[in-house]
Parts: C-alpha cells; sequence; structure tokens
C-alpha cells in the first residue's frame, strides 16, 4: 500500500534535477497527494484492526465468563463479535442452560452492542459440534 507513494517519491526526486520550477512543483504536488491518500489508508488499516483487536477481546472476555459459570457447559458455544453485535452459537443441553448463557452474555456486553442468541440445545451437544 505504501509503495506507490514511494515510488512517486523517488522519481520526483530522479526527475527533478531536469525539469522547470513549474514540473518541480506539479511532481511536489502529486508526491503530496500520494503520500496524503497513503497516510488515509494507513489510518483505516490501523481502526479496523483496532476494532478487530476489541471484538477478539469482547468475545474472549465473555466466553472466559461462560466457561467459569458453575451452571453452564459452555464447552460446546462459540461467541463472535462482529461490529457492535454479539453472536453466541452452538449448543446447550437445556433450556435453564441457554437462559444462563444468555443472561450471562447482557451482563457482560458494552454499551451499544446488542446480542444474538443463535444457540440450539441439543440433548447430545458432542452429536452437534459448535459452528
Amino acid at each position: 500500500m505504501m509503495k506507490k507513494p514511494l515510488i512517486y517519491l523517488m522519481l520526483t526526486t530522479i526527475l527533478a534535477a531536469g525539469c522547470s520550477q513549474s514540473e518541480r512543483n506539479n511532481m511536489a504536488n502529486q508526491t503530496n497527494q500520494g503520500l496524503r491518500e497513503a497516510s488515509q489508508t494507513v489510518k483505516q488499516d490501523l481502526h479496523k484492526a483496532g476494532r478487530a483487536v476489541d471484538e477478539g477481546l469482547s468475545s474472549t472476555r465473555i466466553k472466559s465468563a461462560l466457561m467459569a459459570s458453575r451452571k453452564l457447559d459452555a464447552s460446546h458455544i462459540n461467541v463472535d463479535t462482529e461490529k457492535k453485535t454479539v453472536y453466541l452459537r452452538g449448543s446447550v443441553k437445556t433450556q435453564e442452560q441457554k437462559k444462563i448463557a444468555r443472561d450471562l452474555t447482557n451482563t457482560m456486553i458494552e454499551p451499544g452492542q446488542k446480542l444474538v442468541d443463535e444457540l440450539k440445545i441439543a440433548a447430545n451437544p458432542d452429536e452437534n459440534q459448535a459452528q
């Protein structure tokens, strides 16, 4: 992503030696524009990376709380966070465990996040592995 602006900068430097002031100014403007675009791309990529880290931390924090609960077998529950939505996927053995998982997750989600409960009830969750 950063290669294009650097190429502009190198070409500008090489070509500027034999050019008029007007041409040098034009090349400098193009280089500056390329650097601004590269800077914007880096900012966007950093924002995306930061959001991915936040989502991963949210999922891990919630999954850890589910696993620590003595009232729940969370070994077949997947927690996924995408943007501001937390998804519970997989299976539990009873309706009561589903409610416990949902209630515990609701206490863990951040303001502005929402919960989507896609848990299934399976008497033998080993046959329906969490996805």
